[in-house]
């Protein structure tokens, strides 16, 4: 079986790629025409259309994919809700791949294909800068996570960053009086604080860093000191 699957791997990537002609194993046999060459088939190209890194695995809907130039030029798909696209009837050959969508910068790729084949694209966003305003409570009772010091009980908030830059968040919290909260920022997967405010009182605390590589970021509401629970409203003003 691990043989097997290892086969399959290897037989799925080399049809993901522009490759020769296959002949079908099952398809007759002539000796007298064994040496004339093959006539032409149309080919289908098919891939998926999804957002640069973080979020690799969410699919663009409405992107269009476009052949701009030789035989098949002006052919096009529209991907459906999750990123995939299907031309069929192609000419093989040589041609250019042009992929746009609404609020992404376009990519293009050039293929080379006398077989059916996969092209896949990935988008990056349009930078632009966004605000969120995040509510929600906390208790000395709720789970805890690391907030770079010790564990405490935790909120955690994640967001996906595609374009660097600075990012601010201030966090506050009602009533007042009722606990100490602290506010820390991590990547995820990453245990190296990159900014914290924990002073002491009823707050608000704030932390603002530059960010400086695509990833999925987290902002870790922690619990420091007080009694009964607080309802806090984050707001994250970042790149997107």
């Amino acid at each position: 079986m691990r043989f097997g699957l290892l086969s399959l791997v290897l037989v799925a990537s080399a049809g993901s790629a522009c490759s020769g002609a296959h002949t079908s194993p099952l398809a007759p046999t002539s000796t007298a025409g064994a040496n004339a060459a093959p006539s032409p088939t149309s080919v289908t190209l098919t891939g998926r259309v999804t957002e640069s890194a973080p979020t690799t695995l969410t699919g663009i809907e409405g992107a269009v994919v476009t052949i701009s130039d030789g035989t098949n030029a002006g052919r096009s798909a529209v991907t459906n809700p999750y990123g995939f696209y299907s031309i069929a009837d192609l000419q093989a050959g040589a041609f250019m791949i042009n992929v746009s969508a609404d609020d992404y910068v376009g990519a293009s790729e050039r293929v080379a294909c006398v077989a059916s084949s996969t092209s896949d694209f990935q988008l990056l966003p349009v930078a632009k800068t966004m605000t969120h305003v995040l509510t929600g409570d906390i208790g000395g009772e709720d789970g805890t996570c690391s907030d770079g010091v010790s564990a405490r009980p935790c909120r955690i908030v994640v967001i996906p960053i595609h374009n660097v830059g600075p990012v601010n968040a201030v966090l506050s919290w009602t009533p007042a009086q009722g606990a100490d909260l602290d506010l820390t920022l991590f990547q995820t997967g990453d245990s190296t604080t990159i900014g914290r405010s924990a002073s002491t009182g009823p707050g608000p605390e704030q932390v603002s860093a530059t960010l400086t590589v695509p990833a999925t970021y987290e902002f870790r509401i922690t619990y420091a000191s007080g009694k009964g629970r607080v309802s806090y409203t984050l707001r994250i003003t970042h790149m997107n």
